[in-house]
């Protein structure tokens, strides 16, 4: 029995090889196969990208949301859930839980959710690409961006991640230092996540 099951799960395993363990995960890569440019939302609503079709012309949209925990990615399902405007039925196979329309498919694995809608054609296929490259290094998440003065203006960094500055002002003719704080600064890392410092 033990063998037969073991076999079975092994099965599964290879025809769903995107169902991964619940858990924390690192996140999605955001650079992916046929997806275009990404936009980083808010660090409670996550990253989107357009879906491209094999001539590079946008057919769809996704969008990410790596959460520090599994229950903050089960609020996000649930309220991206609240804006389908279609009926959704449970779906199996696409992680620890996922809902689909004819176009549209929710799917949440661990701390990682997503949404795949496209304008026509099923959305299993991309779902299934973004799940699969789901990693789990690196574990730590990332450090907020770091402050620093320098010369009566204020400076910030997060080496390995890109920086979203909301709010603050720059002397005319300044690219990087801010004469007034702004309200909150976040470092977006390669696999979606965010960290926020709110100087």
């Amino acid at each position: 029995m033990d063998l037969l099951a073991s076999l079975l799960l092994t099965s599964l395993m290879l025809l769903c090889p995107a169902a991964h363990a619940a858990g924390i995960h690192a996140g999605i890569p955001v650079q992916q196969p046929g997806l275009g440019p990404l936009s980083h939302l808010s660090p409670e609503q996550g990253w989107t990208a357009p879906v491209l079709d094999a001539n590079g012309q946008p057919v769809g949209v996704v969008r990410v949301y790596v959460g520090p925990t599994e229950a903050a990615a089960a609020a996000w399902l649930g309220d991206a859930r609240l804006a389908v405007q279609a009926p959704l039925q449970p779906l199996s196979g696409l992680g620890d839980s996922a809902l689909a329309a004819s176009t549209v498919l929710l799917s949440r694995d661990g701390n990682v959710a997503l949404s795949v809608t496209l304008g026509e054609g099923d959305p299993t296929v991309q779902a299934r690409a973004l799940l699969a490259s789901i990693v789990d290094a690196p574990a730590a998440w990332p450090q907020a961006p770091r402050m620093r003065q320098q010369d009566g203006l204020w400076f910030f960094e997060a080496p390995g991640a890109s920086l979203e500055v909301q709010g603050g002002h720059r002397p005319l003719g300044e690219p990087w230092g801010y004469s007034v704080l702004p309200e909150q600064v976040v470092a977006w890392d390669a696999w979606g996540r965010a960290s926020v410092l709110r100087p």
